[in-house]
């Protein structure tokens, strides 16, 4: 990932965290939450929570297109059209082209494109969240370049700095956050009180070594009581199951044999 000049940075940064912890965007824990991919985490981020209030909303679209306006003139280089892909990219995207007059177009998974043509034009990406990169990499790319344009940047709200920012480097495409969520990002959360110290020093870890952090949660008495519970909740079975078998298959014959001793049998779920 490329990022902006850092004193530009951090004041976008701190704006974008002041607005997500006023809207409730964040959730922490000193367990950990099921991530769809089968991965464990101790926090969940929803970029979608600036659109509650009109103020925030306004201040979240103008630190985009501040953030796009900065990156682009350090790369001397020209907005041809902005584009997002369906449903949360266009949070951002709409209002940005709308706000910075530029043609937009909308990309759906379907390969369908609404709106500005993108034949000979260079994309400029605007998105609500870098988790996986999964729908960059397999939708949105391809649907632009096969619509006869290209991408060469995208700018997120949030970025995790997880699988996703090695998507986009690995892509050849410059990465631009409002919102990094790195070690500065943390630390102005403790500093402002909104985590604890020892939330601060696990999301610290996790960001370190998330597959270390998740290994050592699991194999922990908490971190495997928090599995039992989750395997025995009827709404969250198929999460915990997923966790062995996708997540963490490399700890799945541990996991089940300690999880037999404290009374879950695996073959009886």
């Amino acid at each position: 990932m490329q990022y902006i000049e850092e004193s530009y940075q951090k004041r976008i940064q701190r704006n974008g965290l002041d607005i997500l912890c006023r809207n409730s965007g964040f959730e922490f824990t000193n367990l950990f939450f099921p991530y769809t991919s089968g991965e464990i985490g101790n926090y969940y981020v929803q970029s979608a929570v600036v659109m509650r209030e009109g103020n925030d909303f306004d201040k979240s679209v103008k630190l985009m297109r501040d953030l796009i306006t900065i990156a682009k003139n350090e790369n001397n280089s020209e907005i041809e059209i902005i584009t997002g892909g369906e449903t949360r990219d266009l949070i951002f995207s709409m209002p940005v082209a709308a706000l910075m007059k530029k043609p937009c177009a909308m990309i759906y998974k379907s390969g369908e494109c609404v709106g500005a043509s993108l034949v000979g034009r260079t994309a400029t990406h605007v998105a609500d969240l870098n988790n996986e990169g999964y729908s960059l990499e397999n939708y949105w790319l391809p649907i632009i370049r096969k619509n006869g344009g290209d991408m060469r940047e995208v700018f997120f709200f949030v970025d995790r700095l997880e699988d996703g920012a090695k998507v986009v480097d690995s892509l050849n495409i410059r990465g631009h956050a409002a919102v990094p969520l790195n070690v500065d990002a943390w630390e102005y959360l403790q500093k402002k009180e909104v985590i604890s110290g020892e939330i601060y020093l696990s999301l610290q870890e996790r960001l370190e070594d998330k597959t270390q952090w998740a290994h050592r949660m699991l194999k922990s008495d908490k971190g495997l009581n928090e599995l039992k519970r989750i395997l025995l909740d009827s709404r969250t079975i198929h999460k915990g199951i997923k966790i062995i078998n996708a997540g963490y298959p490399e700890l799945r014959e541990e996991l089940v044999d300690r999880l037999s001793k404290i009374g879950l049998h695996i073959g009886e779920i």
